[in-house]
């Protein structure tokens, strides 16, 4: 296993555009998973409103889902790396520790590869039950057929999601004369 772990290792030095495209697509890719769930709990087919360019920078947006992940998949780890140390004998409690991640690590990368899609669309849909406060933004828009404020819940390069008065409107863009943060609600 250390054999190919050092070839694939080997061939990204070499290519280092390469394994730049593959993070941002594993990245962005949680970001659009985490932006689906996290519409879907209003009702919200994301799907039906996104493009190529919301994929492409989704991972600008779930950046909060992110550390989510990375935190939620670290404890996991020491979880499991712990409960397996618990009672062996022998050296020292760190250097089981050690010597154990060494022979599963390249399996915890999958694992932790895995997981992390799993916690990223848990992330958004707690997100949107407990916490959609923090993701809801007013401002007053000027559309074709007047001015509001609407409370701006999410947004894609093509359309607004408003929430008002607990009802998701889509807005597109191509309606909005202008848009401006709200002074007070």
């Amino acid at each position: 296993m250390d054999v190919e772990f050092q070839q694939v290792k080997s061939y990204f030095r070499q290519h280092p555009a390469l394994c730049l495209t593959f993070i941002l697509g594993y990245l962005s890719t949680l970001g659009m998973l985490f932006k689906i769930y996290f519409l879907k709990q209003f009702n919200v087919s994301a799907l039906d409103f996104l493009v190529v360019a919301d994929f492409l920078f989704a991972f600008l947006q779930g950046v909060p889902a992110f550390v989510f992940a990375f935190f939620a998949d670290a404890v996991l780890i020491i979880i499991i790396l712990s409960s397996t140390q618990i009672y062996a004998k022998g050296n020292t409690f760190s250097q089981r520790l050690k010597a154990h991640w060494l022979n599963v690590r390249y399996s915890e990368y999958f694992f932790s590869f895995m997981v992390s899609f799993l916690t990223v669309m848990a992330a958004g849909k707690i997100s949107a039950k407990y916490f959609h406060e923090s993701f809801i933004h007013c401002y007053q828009i000027e559309t074709k057929s007047g001015v509001k404020k609407l409370d701006v819940i999410d947004s894609s390069s093509g359309y607004l999601f408003t929430l008002e008065n607990q009802i998701i409107n889509v807005i597109p863009k191509s309606q909005v004369i202008s848009i401006s943060t709200c002074k007070v609600k």
